[in-house]
């Protein structure tokens, strides 16, 4: 029997990787933790790009919801040159490029290529070093996140702004969908899960808890895409069950890939 890929990313976003897993024998099994809703704008309230120096990305998918939103509302505008643009790491720097905001992504502030994570913490020498620093910055986000970078931006006395593109909502699994995670608990099937944010862990662990299924979890294998995502993970209290075995890698299809097929 091939190895099963258990992909957890929103609907849309694990296509790629599972034509990669597939071409090497593995089953990709498509369950999303989490359903991404796209926000409408208030023409009246939405923040402009030209009114910030810079502009943060947290993700790609924040990316692609401000374009829409800024394309709803000002349909002929054209990015100014004055505003700068940054992501938290390569992959979120190529989902920039190509959300139709006309931003090159050579044009974008991204954390050093030697650094070992894709986050706030590693943006921010990045965006320390920029002359002249910026005065006024948008971070572009869901519903909720982390508010670290905002805080280290307001402590050399910028001024920010949080806009909340999208909203993530957890999913709840299908009678079928629990009823196939039970068929592989019963058979002493052990899938490797894809993990790529603390809302979608809390989703499976929730939908695992509904399929009685949390003891026989332990014994699966995750694929996370930072570190403190495998910390959260092994600090869970799963009822007894323990943590399972992780893997951290970078969040792209093409690392996803290679620690998939490592396990």
């Amino acid at each position: 029997m091939s190895p099963i890929a258990v992909l957890t990313r929103p609907a849309g976003r694990n296509d790629a990787l599972a034509a990669l897993l597939a071409a090497r024998q593995w089953t990709p099994v498509i369950l999303p933790a989490l359903r991404i809703e796209r926000l409408a704008p208030n023409a009246a309230a939405f923040p402009h790009p030209s009114a910030f120096d810079l502009i943060v990305f947290v993700s790609g998918q924040a990316a692609r919801a401000y374009a829409e939103q800024w394309r709803a509302c000002d349909p002929a505008g054209r990015w100014p040159v004055a505003s700068r643009v940054a992501g938290v790491g390569e992959a979120t720097a190529q989902a920039i490029a190509l959300a139709g905001l006309g931003v090159g992504q050579h044009e974008i502030v991204v954390p050093d290529a030697l650094g070992a994570s894709r986050d706030s913490e590693s943006l921010w020498p990045a965006i320390a070093a920029l002359q002249p620093f910026p005065k006024s910055v948008l971070i572009v986000r869901g519903e909720t996140g982390r508010e670290w970078l905002a805080q280290r931006l307001r402590d050399t006395g910028a001024s920010v702004t949080i806009h909340a593109a999208y909203g993530r909502h957890a999913v709840i699994w299908t009678p079928a969908e629990i009823e196939r995670v039970q068929g592989w608990a019963a058979r002493s099937i052990s899938p490797t899960w894809l993990l790529t944010s603390r809302e979608s862990i809390d989703s499976i662990m929730a939908n695992l808890n509904r399929a009685g299924a949390l003891q026989w979890w332990r014994h699966c294998t995750c694929v996370v895409t930072h570190e403190k995502l495998a910390a959260y993970l092994r600090a869970l209290p799963t009822g007894g069950a323990g943590a399972p075995v992780v893997k951290t890698c970078l969040p792209t299809d093409a690392a996803m890939f290679n620690a998939f097929v490592a396990t």
